[in-house]
């Protein structure tokens, strides 16, 4: 038996985290929606746990519950059993793991994870609910609109960290591009200071040399700070800008909100490209415009206009960094080669 169910039953009585069934078939579709559900309305919790093949026994003495292991007379049925009624949990069956306890024993049992796989799950009966301690209860429509503002959150947090990896990628090159850059004006620097010891003509032009390589090593010295900053800034206002929208449409609805919602999704989703730093600096000072119009809270209308100018809003493309950094590279190789 593992450290997790022995914990599990010394603890004295139910809670919302886990719960006792004696048997597979006490395992209904309506159980494993209200756990996963429960688990989806907080982000702070991961799962809930079933002890599957033990009984509840109540303490004569506190009245609380406690587990009594009873045992399971074939496992491998009972999880079939449990795998079928998962898949009547919708729209996509709940994520349930199953352990196996107290195998080498006469009374082996079933340990169950329950996670969420896209929320708020429901039974074929159209049923959505919630643990309340040991027991079920409907959702709320707050509650409701709480597990869809949280599911994308989620994947919209997802999104960004894809975009901040490749990003990270693109500065890691650019840093050894800066670096070869610097080597080969060090080196041409050196070149030219070692043959200006040989003749004062040559000191007089590895001076004009060392100032102009000075110069090109100024500009290709951190190209990335305004375009990096710009990124994340664009990013941060995006995200700014998601969660006063939820506000603000979970206190204020309106018939057309869930078609603004998905407009404004969009928008926010478009990959952020760091090389085009002027359009990204123009959307977000957008986005500031929107937020201080909208005040401590927007109406529905407010932010119909602000998502249709977005939708019109044109990006100025700025020149690519790369494009920037070949010419520099470039000046840097003539004044070499002088």
């Amino acid at each position: 038996m593992s450290e997790e169910a022995r914990e599990l039953l010394d603890t004295e009585g139910e809670s919302g985290r886990f719960e006792f069934k004696r048997d597979a078939a006490s395992v209904k579709a309506t159980v494993l929606v209200a756990a996963a559900n429960w688990v989806a309305s907080d982000r702070a919790r991961e799962m809930v746990t079933l002890l599957v093949g033990v009984d509840e026994v109540e303490d004569a003495t506190t009245g609380l519950a406690r587990g009594q292991i009873c045992g399971l007379p074939d496992l491998h049925q009972s999880i079939e059993r449990i795998q079928n009624v998962v898949g009547d949990t919708l729209p996509t069956p709940v994520d349930v793991t199953f352990i196996e306890e107290g195998t080498k024993t006469d009374t082996p049992f079933l340990r169950l994870e329950i996670r969420p796989t896209y929320a708020p799950h429901f039974d074929s009966s159209g049923r959505r609910v919630t643990r309340n301690n040991a027991s079920t209860r409907p959702l709320s429509d707050e509650e409701m609109l709480d597990i869809y503002l949280n599911r994308e959150s989620i994947k919209f947090e997802e999104r960004f960290s894809a975009i901040v990896d490749e990003v990270t990628q693109r500065v890691v090159a650019l840093s050894a591009q800066l670096e070869e850059v610097a080597d080969r004006i060090d080196h041409a620097s050196s070149a030219a200071w070692e043959a200006a010891s040989n003749a004062d003509e040559s000191r007089t032009l590895a001076e004009r040399l060392d100032y102009d390589m000075q110069s090109v090593l100024e500009k290709v010295e951190n190209p990335m700070p305004s375009n990096v900053s710009c990124f994340f800034e664009l990013r941060e206002k995006r995200q700014t800008v998601w969660r006063r929208y939820s506000y603000d449409a979970a206190l204020r609805p309106t018939k057309a909100t869930p078609k603004l919602t998905a407009r404004l999704r969009a928008v926010l989703a478009e990959p952020i490209d760091p090389e085009i730093w002027a359009a990204n600096r123009a959307e977000t000072e957008l986005w500031e415009e929107v937020l201080t119009e909208r005040g401590d809270r927007g109406s529905m209308a407010q932010w119909s206009r602000a998502v249709r100018k977005r939708e019109e809003f044109q990006l100025d493309m700025a020149p690519q960094l790369d494009d920037i950094i070949g010419q520099l590279t470039g000046e840097a190789e003539d004044i070499r080669n002088e």
